[in-house]
């Protein structure tokens, strides 16, 4: 279900929009069937508030009057079953490596090596584990590199072997930046209970440093269709103002409600 949400948020296209609603859609209705005899009065909370405003041809008016959902043993792929555990361990010992080398989930890295048996994951698959560690690249091989450097952190069981390299470019420092700025956005939007389709002006005044590129942060963030960014101070009625550090690096902004 926390994947889904990107995919809703800035769909590539619509088809991908409602494929991933039909989704969450069968998640949520099926979800809050099996729970029903467990949670009664969460799940019928659910049914009456989301269930039966917002999806089309609910007959049963309770969760409780509803058909419990039937096992569909002949629609299970194991083969998706058995990749995605294998995706979930990998995920479970990056995370780790990540910790152990003080790397924040925002802050995207280069690449991770991992050596040893391993079954092939498809592209969707890779796809996935990349998205969930935030790493750019998932390497199998590892000819003439020299894992003892400082910039690696390592992982090592019988049959499996994974390394982790922590070199920060400056192109994935902007990266993990850009993702840090619209956290503290995020939660300033939060703190003025706007919704998500409620758009906003960000007046923002970047760092004092010659090599700082604030146009570049200006276009990244004026790829969200839900903010109106520009830079620099303007002497305005904000609703909120806000300043906040990034790995050293102050920011001011002033944000807008767009009428």
């Amino acid at each position: 279900m926390r994947r889904t949400r990107s995919l809703l948020q800035q769909p590539e296209n619509k088809e991908n929009f409602l494929a991933s609603a039909q989704v969450l859609g069968f998640l949520i209705y099926n979800i809050t069937c099996l729970l029903a005899p467990f949670v009664p009065f969460l799940s019928e909370k659910i049914w009456q508030e989301t269930i039966l405003k917002n999806f089309s041809g609910i007959k049963a008016q309770s969760v409780h009057l509803e058909n419990y959902p039937a096992s569909r043993v002949a629609k299970i792929n194991s083969d998706i079953i058995s990749n995605m555990e294998v995706v979930r361990n990998l995920t479970n010992v990056i995370l780790k490596l990540r910790v152990q080398a003080g790397k924040k989930v925002r802050q995207p890295l280069g690449a991770v090596y991992v050596l040893g048996e391993m079954k092939g994951l498809d592209n969707d698959m890779l796809k996935v584990l990349e998205d969930e560690t935030n790493i750019k690249e998932i390497k199998f091989k590892a000819d003439k590199i020299n894992f003892e450097g400082k910039n690696f952190v390592k992982h090592e069981e019988a049959a499996l072997k994974v390394f982790l390299d922590t070199t920060i470019t400056p192109q994935l420092f902007f990266e993990g930046l850009i993702r840090e700025f619209i956290r503290n956005i995020q939660e300033a939007r939060k703190e003025l209970n706007l919704k998500p389709q409620d758009k906003i002006e960000i007046f923002i005044k970047t760092p004092e440093k010659p090599d700082f590129n604030g146009e570049a942060l200006i276009k990244e963030l004026g790829r969200f269709s839900n903010m109106k960014p520009y830079l620099g101070y303007k002497k305005q009625n904000y609703i909120i103002e806000k300043e906040f550090e990034i790995e050293g690096l102050a920011f001011w902004v002033g944000l807008k409600k767009i009428k």
